[in-house]
């Protein structure tokens, strides 16, 4: 769960049947009502993590392949602007580890 920069909405990734899935929830309403921002073409078989900048700009999604790991999507979004969800690295066996200052860092194995 991560918030945005002014705190009145939570990103969070829960696991559906169908597998994981990105969702939106602006505190202070009823949860139902919460928007799928991503994951609709992921089966079960992936884990999705989130995390948030610490200016609240950006979020990156990063989605591994099983929990070994060996190989995670990375895919970013402008939350300032509400940009569309960009592709990152897809289809690389890589690790990453998510957002430090700004950047995305990979472990190199």
């Amino acid at each position: 769960m991560q918030f945005s920069g002014d705190g009145k909405t939570v990103y969070y990734s829960r696991f559906a049947r169908e597998g994981p899935r990105v969702f939106r929830h602006a505190l202070g309403t009823d949860p139902a009502g919460d928007a799928v921002l991503f994951g609709d073409q992921l089966g079960p078989e992936k884990i999705v993590s989130i995390s948030v900048s610490d200016d609240g700009a950006w979020m990156l999604i990063s989605v591994s392949h099983g929990s070994a790991g060996h190989q995670v999507d990375l895919y970013v979004k402008d939350l300032e602007r509400n940009g569309p969800i960009t592709t990152i690295v897809d289809d690389l066996p890589a690790r990453f580890e998510g957002l430090r200052k700004g950047h995305v860092v990979r472990e190199l194995d």
